[in-house]
């Protein structure tokens, strides 16, 4: 009969637990800032792309309509209002083989659109306009942004409205923030938009 000789079991000794807590205490800190680190910059990425989203969103609506301006069904002119927080303009913004008339403002953080569709009498009564929001978090009224800029043939600023019948082109500035846990991000999209109905030969 042969004997196994009893393994010894051997456990930590106290030197040997105070340095493995010791490197514990280095390695857990620089890992939560790293991890704290990544995560704050994904939240800014993520923060970003939605702002992002918003502005682009904000951006087509506004370039589209503004491309598609036309006369009204009445023959007036395809500028109505023009400043540089609002554009009163007429569209077949629905693409519905009927021209709207379409009013672009800002309410707060928010894009808005006002439509009124046209009578069997091709008049449009204001008190028939539906609002809608088209983007939210625009901050272009807290940044002192303008949302449009207004340019003649010859690239001459128009500022006044009297003068919207020399309007060509059109440049929309639409700032977007959006926060995501904590993290805030903004963007500034900028574009350019020339009248197709009333483009000049030059």
């Amino acid at each position: 009969m042969h004997c196994h000789p009893q393994r010894r079991v051997r456990g930590y000794t106290l030197i040997e637990l105070i340095v493995v807590i010791a490197i514990l205490g280095l390695i857990i800190p620089a890992l939560y800032y790293g991890l704290n680190a990544l995560y704050t910059g994904h939240g800014y990425a993520f923060a970003r792309a939605l702002a992002l989203l918003e502005a682009n969103k904000a951006q087509d609506a506004l370039v589209r309509d503004i491309r598609a301006a036309v006369y009204a069904e009445d023959g007036s002119l395809p500028l109505i209002d023009i400043s540089t927080s609002s554009l009163a303009l007429y569209t077949d913004t629905d693409l519905d083989g009927k021209v709207e008339r379409v009013r672009y403002y800002l309410d707060g953080d928010m894009l808005m659109a006002g439509i009124v569709e046209p009578t069997a009498t091709s008049s449009y009564p204001i008190g028939t306009e539906i609002v809608y929001e088209i983007a939210d978090d625009i901050t272009n009224s807290a940044s002192g942004i303008d949302l449009f800029h207004y340019f003649s043939a010859t690239s001459s600023e128009i500022t006044q409205n009297s003068q919207s019948l020399s309007v060509r082109r059109i440049e929309v500035s639409i700032e977007a923030s959006k926060t995501f846990r904590s993290n805030t991000a903004a963007v500034t999209l900028r574009s350019s938009a020339s009248i197709r109905n009333l483009k000049d030969s030059y």
